[in-house]
C-alpha cells in the first residue's frame, strides 16, 4: 500500500511540473524584444492585442478570434477576411531615409488582396504596407503607394505558416529594401524612388489598410516594428530559433 501512495505522489508531482511546462512551451521562443527605444510594437496576440514593446502601444480590436489553433507560437488571431482588424495610434511613421524591420508570422485562408500590416492611405496610397498580393506573394508598397514597390519570389498562399520580415536600411535605393521570407532573402524585384516622409495622420493597422478595406484572411502571429535594420544573420537566427521551439507547424 505504501509503494502506491508512493507512486500516486510521484505522479502528482510530475504533473505539477509538466503541466506549467508545457503552457510555457507553447510560448517559448516568443521575440522578447529590443527595449521600448528600437522596438516601437510587440504583440504575442496571446487572446489580447497587448503591446509588449513597453511604448504602450495597445491595439483595438474588430471581429478578431483568438486561440491556440490560430497561432504560431502560443494563440494568435484570426482574421475573416472582410471586417477583421486591429488599429492602433501612432507606430512608426515612414521616413524614406531612416531604417526600420516589420515581422509577422501569418498564414492564408484563401488567396486574394490582403494588408498583413499597414501605415497606409486607401485615398493616397501613401504610407508602407506589407501585403499578399493577386498572385499570393508578398508585395510592399512605401510613401507614394505603388511608385516604390518590392515584390517577393514565393507563392505564401499555401496554407503553411510563413514569416516575412521587411528590412529598411537608412539608404534611399529602393533596391535596399530586402524581403526575407522564412529566414531567406525573397526579394525578386523592385522598382520606383524612395522620397516621402509620412504623417502621423494615416492609420496604422494589422489585417487591413487604413482601417477599412484590402483586409486579410486567415491568421497572424508575433507582429512587430523596429526602427533599425535587422542583418540576414539575425533574420536566419531568428526564424530557426522560433521554428524549433514548440510551434504549431
Amino acid at each position: 500500500m505504501k509503494n502506491w501512495i508512493k507512486k500516486i505522489f510521484l505522479v502528482v508531482g510530475l504533473l505539477s511540473v509538466l503541466i506549467p511546462s508545457v503552457s510555457f512551451a507553447l510560448n517559448f521562443g516568443e521575440y522578447i524584444g529590443a527595449g521600448s527605444a528600437t522596438t516601437k510594437l510587440l504583440l504575442h496576440l496571446n487572446g489580447n492585442s497587448t503591446d509588449s514593446s513597453g511604448n504602450g502601444n495597445n491595439g483595438t480590436d474588430t471581429n478578431i478570434t483568438y486561440g491556440l489553433g490560430y497561432g504560431k507560437l502560443g494563440q494568435g488571431a484570426s482574421f475573416n477576411g472582410s471586417s477583421s482588424k486591429i488599429v492602433f495610434g501612432d507606430v512608426l511613421d515612414f521616413e524614406y531615409n531612416k531604417a526600420f524591420s516589420i515581422s509577422i508570422w501569418f498564414k492564408t485562408s484563401s488567396a486574394g488582396y490582403g494588408a498583413l500590416v499597414a501605415k497606409q492611405s486607401n485615398t493616397t496610397g501613401n504610407g508602407y504596407a506589407i501585403y499578399v498580393n493577386p498572385s499570393s506573394k508578398i508585395e510592399v508598397q512605401l510613401n507614394g503607394g505603388s511608385s516604390a514597390t518590392v515584390f517577393g519570389n514565393t507563392n505564401v498562399a499555401d496554407g503553411n505558416w510563413h514569416n516575412v520580415l521587411v528590412v529598411k536600411t537608412t539608404s534611399t535605393n529602393i533596391e535596399d529594401v530586402k524581403i526575407y521570407l522564412d529566414g531567406e532573402n525573397d526579394t525578386a524585384s523592385s522598382s520606383g524612388t524612395l522620397t516621402a516622409t509620412i504623417s502621423n495622420a494615416i492609420t496604422f493597422a494589422i489585417g487591413c489598410r487604413d482601417s477599412v478595406n484590402l483586409f486579410f484572411n486567415g491568421y497572424i502571429d508575433e507582429p512587430f516594428v523596429e526602427n533599425r535594420a535587422w542583418s540576414a544573420e539575425e533574420i536566419k537566427k531568428r526564424y530557426t530559433f522560433a521554428k524549433g521551439r514548440f510551434v504549431n507547424n
